[in-house]
């Protein structure tokens, strides 16, 4: 149990309104200051009757309330931006549906074409190596040519 709420309970408000000076003992000070400390004669206040023990446990919780009615409200408001953000993304979601419908259509139809070029590409390497080939082929016959002609 919180020790503030255990001393509201037991009947000492005066911990709710401020917090309890420490002691000159507790504040480690010299001897002389802690004999002025208990020569002060302290004030009996009597005992505690209800109306203040229930004003004060009223203020206590009352406190405590208000600091969970704050993190609720920050929570409710966290939701809230969520939920706008989301319903935002939804939306611009809903906007680019139809496109994506409409790109894959524009895919399907362009599909055989685009499987044509693909078949286009395989053709030209093959005419590309072969093209090659005979290259290197005229020039070993250009060169044997020379050859020939140097001689005769």
């Amino acid at each position: 149990m919180d020790p503030l709420a255990r001393n509201v309970l037991k009947g000492d408000t005066e911990d709710v309104k401020k917090p309890r000076q420490k002691t000159a003992v507790e504040r480690n000070e010299d001897p002389a200051a802690r004999e002025r400390e208990t020569a002060v004669v302290e004030e009996d206040t009597g005992p505690v009757d209800a109306d203040s023990l229930f004003g004060a446990v009223k203020d206590y919780l009352g406190s405590h309330m208000k600091e969970a009615l704050a993190d609720i409200e920050l929570l409710s408001d966290l939701n809230k931006l969520a939920a706008d953000k989301y319903a935002g993304m939804t939306k611009h979601c809903d906007q680019l549906e139809p496109h994506a419908e409409e790109m894959r259509q524009n895919y399907e139809e362009l599909k055989p074409h685009l499987e044509q070029i693909g078949r286009l590409g395989g053709a030209l390497d093959t005419l590309e190596s072969t093209v090659d080939a005979l290259d290197h082929y005229t020039k070993a016959l250009a060169q044997k040519l020379k050859g020939v002609k140097h001689s005769g």
